[in-house]
């Protein structure tokens, strides 16, 4: 309706049963609550206004689509309702299976971010099973998150998609981590202001630390890594940077090289009490950024949503009309998840 924003909606079953729902910011559409049922018939009143304040309505009945056939195609989001995150927090949705490049925009279509204070942002593919959202810049601290996903019987490539989801949740303090190898220091800013500087060893040459700007995406008290059967090894006090298994974690067996050797396996080694200082001062969505280890961090090994500046990560999505889209990573990125077998040290 070009000129025009919908000012209201009611939409009723065919017992005249009210289904509630709300307006998108931009007055463009009316989103339901919940999903409608399978092969129901509704009536929609519809008024709209347009760019002279005049108001019409419309009245319509429609019939929803028959339940698909079929196994479903799973979407995960990966936000917790009711949590607080830090700052670079992204808005991750996985597929178990792959979204084809012409129902990519329909997906994104059906995707909505509100933020509090408003913040803008986009969403963008990484391959053909993970569209990620991040703001133009990170997060205002204290800002509220409402995700909705209305992907519920959405057909794609002769499946559907299984359910909606939403999440609310909150973005807490701004805390940011700053490693320097050149230095082997570690520096924690919280609203920008320095407050903590931690002696630190990355990975050794032959096995180095990535450096780019990372999230941290899972913390654990304690991780066993299990390499075999005769070799695990159980740390303590562990933020996950990488898909591909860098953590931030205490290592006590390198304290006599931390603040001057590298030798761990790729993982950010600190005392035990400076990575319980991290752990217990961190939150998921915290942003780390690693400098000068001579290996960058590969897209897509995590969430590397903030390596990538604005404007090519705006070019990522599949609403972008007219844009030229960057080809998809050759690695799909990895969300929360339980790490691999082998893991850095």
């Amino acid at each position: 309706m070009p000129g025009k924003r919908i000012n209201s909606v009611t939409l009723t079953d065919a017992t005249d049963k009210r289904v509630s729902g709300a307006l998108r910011s931009d007055g463009a559409a009316w989103v339901p609550a919940q999903p409608l049922a399978y092969h129901t018939t509704y009536h929609a009143t519809v008024t709209v206004v347009d760019g002279k304040g005049t108001r019409s309505t419309v009245r319509t009945n429609f019939t929803t689509m028959p339940q698909p056939a079929g196994d479903p195609i799973v979407s995960t989001l990966d936000l917790q309702s009711g949590a607080t995150y830090g700052v670079g927090m992204p808005l991750a949705l996985r597929f178990d299976a792959p979204i084809p490049d012409d129902s990519k925009a329909e997906v994104e279509h059906r995707l909505s971010v509100t933020s509090d204070p408003p913040q803008t942002g986009v969403w963008h593919w990484y391959g053909d099973q993970q569209v990620i959202y991040r703001p133009k810049s990170y997060w205002q601290p204290g800002t509220r998150l409402a995700v909705s996903t209305k992907l519920g019987g959405m057909p794609v490539a002769g499946r559907y998609l299984d359910s909606d989801h939403t999440a609310a949740a909150t973005i807490g303090r701004k805390m940011t981590f700053r490693t320097t190898d050149a230095t082997k220091r570690m520096q924690v800013f919280q609203n920008d202001k320095l407050v903590k500087t931690f002696p630190v060893s990355l990975g050794a040459p032959e096995t180095p630390s990535s450096a780019g700007n990372m999230v941290i995406m899972t913390r654990e008290r304690s991780v066993l890594w299990v390499y075999s059967d005769d070799d695990q090894l159980e740390v303590s006090y562990a933020e996950q940077l990488t898909g591909d298994g860098e953590y931030i974690h205490a290592a006590p067996w390198s304290v006599a090289d931390q603040g001057h050797d590298d030798v761990s396996h790729g993982c950010t080694n600190l005392s035990t009490d400076d990575a319980a200082w991290v752990y217990n001062n961190s939150l998921i969505g915290d942003p780390v950024t690693v400098n000068g280890t001579g290996k960058h961090l590969q897209s897509g090994n995590g969430w590397t949503v903030w390596d990538t500046s604005w404007d090519d990560y705006a070019k990522g999505s599949a609403l972008r009309k007219g844009a030229d889209r960057p080809p998809a990573e050759g690695q799909a990125p990895t969300g929360p998840k339980p790490p691999p077998m082998r893991m850095t040290k």
